[in-house]
């Protein structure tokens, strides 16, 4: 199981991971909000540490993701609501996903 925590320099290869382990079905409407939380924390986390790769990802998700990781109270206000942290979860993979065709 990986521990974003203890990824130092986040690739690609680490948010798909953390999606299989988490359950892609959490990227859909009406799943289950524990998860989608619990998946939303783990990536912000991963998005937060500096790495090459990173750099590629939208300012608007790494910006995001820091904001709430630093405990921005509009942030966390904002992603306390589960539907925005499945809004999050797709733009970050969609994002994920150009990225990957253009590599």
């Amino acid at each position: 199981m990986l521990d974003p925590t203890t990824v130092e320099e986040p690739q690609m290869q680490d948010y798909y991971t953390l999606l299989t382990q988490h359950g892609e079905e959490l990227l859909e409407e009406g799943a289950n909000s524990a998860a989608v939380k619990g998946l939303f924390e783990a990536l912000a986390t991963l998005l937060v540490k500096p790495s090459p790769f990173n750099r590629r990802i939208s300012m608007v998700l790494r910006h995001s993701a820091r904001a709430y990781h630093t405990k921005d109270e509009l942030a966390v206000e904002h992603f306390d609501n589960p539907l925005h942290c499945t809004f999050f979860l797709r733009d970050l993979f969609a994002d994920l996903k150009k990225k990957g065709a253009q590599a």
